[in-house]
């Protein structure tokens, strides 16, 4: 009986170790640039990381760049995001596929530079 109930044991923790993985590990898929923000304390919102290969990384966007300005193509206006909470920002700058969608960032102490980047699906996994 006593290894009838070790046995149990040993099977529920299997299982539940499982599951707790599964829930943990996900891959999400957006349309978007490929690029992780953040929001910082003075409002604004800088490029954390770009996910290899992404439109963000093949456009010239790097780690460390600080957003100021969307304008979610084709018609819409320029909209500078310090303003805005970081999930509003987000919601600018991802859309349908293959639309361009226009960034103004700043680098270091440079003049502020705009590149038109086309959004695309990017597949990010959490386990990575």
């Amino acid at each position: 009986m006593r290894n009838l109930i070790g046995l149990c044991f040993l099977v529920s923790s299997l299982f539940v170790s499982s599951v707790h993985a599964q829930e943990t590990y996900k891959t999400e898929t957006i349309v978007g640039i490929g690029a992780t923000l953040e929001k910082l304390a003075d409002g604004s919102i800088q490029i954390m990381g770009l996910i290899p290969n992404s439109p963000a990384e093949h456009s010239g966007l790097a780690k460390g760049d600080f957003i100021i300005e969307v304008k979610s193509l084709p018609n819409s206006q320029v909209v500078d995001v310090r303003s805005l909470p970081l999930a509003d920002a987000v919601a600018l700058i991802r859309g349908p596929v293959g639309v361009p969608v226009e960034i103004s960032f700043i680098r270091g102490n440079s003049e502020p530079t705009v590149l038109s980047i086309t959004r695309a699906v990017i597949e990010i996994d959490d386990g990575e």
